[in-house]
C-alpha cells in the first residue's frame, strides 16, 4: 500500500492476462502474445488476482488474494474464482466466486469461501494425478515467511486439508542460520510440477530485504543470493 514503509509501499494498478494461442516456435520470444486487459470488471477487494491459475475442463480457475474490510480492520485471505475458457475476451458477467452454497457472479464478502486464509500473493495449486489430489503450495506471510507449507484437497474448490509444513524453518528468516539477517523477509513459494522426478517436489520460494541497499555495506549488496528464487528438492 502507499502509505505502508518501502519496499511495500505499492498497489497493483491493473490486471491483464497474457494469452499465446500458438507456442510452437522454439523460441518464446517468437510466440504471439494477446493481452486481455480486465481491470475494469473486477472488484476493487480483490489485490491480485492470478496468484495461480489452473486450467480445469472448460474453465480458467484463479485464487485471487482479497482483504476485505470488516469492523474498520482488513482481512486478507484467498479466495476461489473462474470464467469460462471461452469467455476470456468477454469477462464482464461472466467471472463466478466460490461460496459455501456454490457459485455466483457477484463477490460478496460476507458470503465468498476463503480457500487459503493466510492471504498470498503468489502461490502454486497443482494436480496430482497419481494421488487423485490437488496440491496447493505457498510461504506463509507470518514471521517474515519463515514456513513453506502445503495442504490438499480433491478438488479445486476444496475442502482443502489443515495447513502442514513442507519446510519447517527458512534459512533465510531462521536467526541460527548464517543466511539470516533481521530485515529479510521471504515470500512466492510455489511448486514446479514440471520438473519433478521419482516422487520428488521441486519447489521454490524467493527472499528479499527490507534494509535500504543504498549503503555498499547492506546487507542486500554484500550477499547475492537474496532475490532470486531459492530451489529445494523435497520427498514428496
Amino acid at each position: 500500500m502507499p502509505d505502508a514503509p518501502p519496499p511495500f509501499n505499492f498497489r497493483v494498478a491493473g490486471h491483464r492476462l497474457a494469452r499465446i494461442r500458438d507456442f510452437r516456435a522454439d523460441d518464446p520470444h517468437d510466440w504471439p502474445v494477446e493481452y486481455l486487459d480486465w481491470s475494469g470488471v473486477l472488484p476493487r477487494d480483490i489485490e491480485a488476482l492470478a496468484t495461480t491459475s489452473v486450467v480445469h475442463k472448460d474453465h480458467v480457475y484463479f485464487y485471487p488474494l482479497v482483504k476485505f474490510e470488516k469492523n474498520g480492520q482488513s482481512l486478507p485471505g484467498n479466495i476461489l474464482a473462474r470464467i469460462p475458457i471461452r469467455r476470456l475476451d468477454d469477462p464482464a458477467g461472466h467471472i463466478e466466486y466460490r461460496t459455501a452454497q456454490g457459485w455466483q457472479k457477484k463477490l460478496n464478502s460476507e458470503t465468498a469461501q476463503i480457500q487459503f486464509s493466510d492471504g498470498v500473493s503468489e502461490l502454486s495449486v497443482r494436480y496430482h494425478a497419481g494421488e487423485r489430489q490437488w496440491l496447493a503450495v505457498y510461504l506463509s506471510p507470518a514471521n517474515r515467511g519463515d514456513r513453506l507449507l502445503y495442504q490438499t484437497a480433491p478438488r479445486p474448490e476444496g475442502p482443502w486439508s489443515p495447513p502442514a509444513p513442507l519446510i519447517e524453518r527458512i534459512d533465510e528468516v531462521n536467526p541460527a542460520s548464517p543466511l539470516y539477517s533481521p530485515h529479510t523477509f521471504c515470500y512466492a513459494g510455489k511448486e514446479h510440477r514440471q520438473f519433478s522426478q521419482n516422487k520428488s517436489l521441486v519447489v521454490t520460494y524467493v527472499c528479499n530485504s527490507a534494509e535500504t541497499p543504498d549503503t555498499p555495506a547492506s546487507f542486500l549488496r554484500t550477499r547475492l543470493f537474496l532475490y532470486r528464487p531459492v530451489v529445494k528438492v523435497l520427498p514428496r
